[in-house]
């Protein structure tokens, strides 16, 4: 509808649009000011509704001006939005105001509903995730049993089993509950990351000794696939701000990832620089199968795993990268991933320089030389 003010900020016109939308006489309108009229009441409007006013009392023009009104003749609300220009004469003297307006409440409505839905998808997220948290919890307690008796009966610790098959059976049983249980524990250290579970516990973290230990708890899974892994840290590696039980959690699944899709006799390396601008730079390279750029994204999500020939022979769920992705997240970092199917990958971490603490911190008093 098209609208017109006097000097006073009255109305002196509304188009018959606007009786129409509102239901109510033009006339009952005409001589009111916009505030009285429209009856705007909620907290947002009247935020909204003073800066609009010094506008006017500024006699500044004002574009798409939104706000609640409840000037309908049923008592319901609506939205609406507005602009206008300001009148002036031809000795500059101000008139009034010209503009138009619109009823938007379809517009915002669905918005709204947008919102809602937002906000119902996050808390089934939520739900989900507790409920994870919660069954993986529950049975890790058996499966910890079936370990444990596993490996007694492997041992023969109550007498011997007899036949060398139940040996072999008892092991398998082991290896098999094992696979299981860190499985679950990925699962719970996913789901209690989603569901917010997870704080990290801050402090100085040496990334040097970080990646180092990273590179012997892998070892002996690179020694079994004949991979080497080459780790080329700089002298004097600053300390980092962070979660070092999230951050050796982070680097183990890089790592593991690398050498997992890495085949016999390749080669994977860990490399750490100081960006020009203060960031902290970690990259693991291989020159494993690589990963078409399509799938990308893909791998990131929970259980995400590329559905090729080549993939399908390795084990795990697809949640590793997922893990390390939220644990970076969780540090204010970056993790990105650049790979070329049949050649290699190089997964980028990157640390933000607020985290970086530039002056190495003296050795404790008593370790030197331990």
């Amino acid at each position: 509808w098209f609208w017109e003010m006097d000097q006073n900020l009255r109305f002196t016109y509304l188009s018959e649009r606007y009786e129409e939308l509102s239901g109510y006489k033009i006339a009952d309108r005409i001589g009111t000011t916009r505030q009285v009229s429209e009856n705007s009441s909620t907290p947002e409007s009247q935020a909204a509704w003073q800066q609009h006013l010094d506008d006017l009392i500024n006699h500044r023009p004002f574009k798409n001006f939104e706000y609640a009104s409840n000037a309908t003749s049923d008592g319901s609300s609506r939205w609406v939005r507005i602009s206008g220009v300001p009148i002036f004469d031809n000795n500059g003297t101000f008139v009034g105001y010209r503009g138009v307006g619109s009823d938007i409440r379809k517009e915002v409505e669905a918005k709204q509903e947008i919102t809602r839905a937002r906000e119902q998808a996050e808390m089934s997220n939520r739900a989900k995730s507790e409920f994870l948290a919660h069954m993986s919890h529950e049975l890790r307690t058996p499966l910890n049993g079936i370990i444990g008796f596993s490996e007694m009966m492997k041992k023969e610790l109550l007498g011997p089993l007899g036949q060398l098959k139940y040996k072999e059976y008892a092991a398998d049983i082991s290896d098999a509950g094992t696979h299981l249980l860190d499985l679950l524990n990925e699962i719970l250290d996913l789901s209690r990351i989603e569901a917010g579970f997870v704080n990290l516990e801050e402090s100085n973290v040496s990334l040097e000794d970080v990646i180092s230990a990273t590179v012997r708890w892998t070892s002996g899974t690179a020694n079994a696939r004949t991979v080497k892994v080459l780790s080329k840290l700089p002298p004097n590696l600053p300390f980092l701000r962070g979660d070092e039980r999230r951050l050796k959690q982070l680097f183990i699944n890089l790592l593991a990832n690398a050498i997992k899709f890495t085949g016999p006799g390749g080669k994977v390396s860990i490399t750490a620089e100081v960006s020009k601008n203060g960031d902290l730079l970690v990259d693991i390279t291989d020159n494993g199968i690589g990963i078409a750029e399509k799938h990308l994204d893909l791998i990131r999500e929970p259980f995400g795993r590329v559905a090729t020939s080549q993939v399908r022979t390795f084990d795990g769920v697809g949640l590793g990268l997922s893990i390390a992705d939220k644990i970076i997240g969780m540090h204010e970092g970056r993790l990105d991933i650049h790979s070329i199917e049949g050649e290699g990958t190089r997964v980028s971490v990157t640390f933000p320089k607020d985290r970086v603490i530039r002056q190495r911190l003296p050795a404790i008093e008593g370790r030197q030389g331990a």
